[in-house]
């Protein structure tokens, strides 16, 4: 995928290649789910000041604001895992997992997410 300068950037993936390849993404995550996409939002809420993944609203800023605060972002809080340290990976699945968790109990009630691998 490329990027050109008039087109919307809001969403930054980190991707844990296997193989040297993108996986395929998953369509369904559930406690077993290999998980190999990470959204910046969720990197910057766990290594940024609290609340500020969580807060960010890049929708309404120009272009080039978005792709500033998306570079200074990833600059500052992804640059290890782009450097190979994995250590903020135990604690991005979590977030993850429990956010597809939450999910599935207020769609489908703990008997449906129980069913659904929760």
């Amino acid at each position: 995928m490329e990027w050109y300068p008039r087109d919307p950037l809001v969403t930054v993936w980190i991707v844990k290649l296997v193989d040297g390849a993108f996986p395929p993404r998953a369509q369904r995550i559930d406690s077993q789910t290999p998980l190999h996409y990470f959204d910046l939002a969720d990197v910057e809420s766990i290594c940024g000041p609290p609340g500020e993944g969580q807060e960010r609203k890049l929708y309404d800023l120009p272009t080039e604001v978005t792709t500033e605060r998306l570079a200074a972002t990833l600059r500052e809080c992804g640059s290890g895992l782009l450097r190979g340290d994995l250590t903020l990976l135990p604690a991005l699945e979590r977030r993850i997992r429990d956010r597809a968790r939450d999910g599935t109990i207020a769609r489908w009630g703990h008997e449906g997410a129980r069913e659904r691998g929760w």
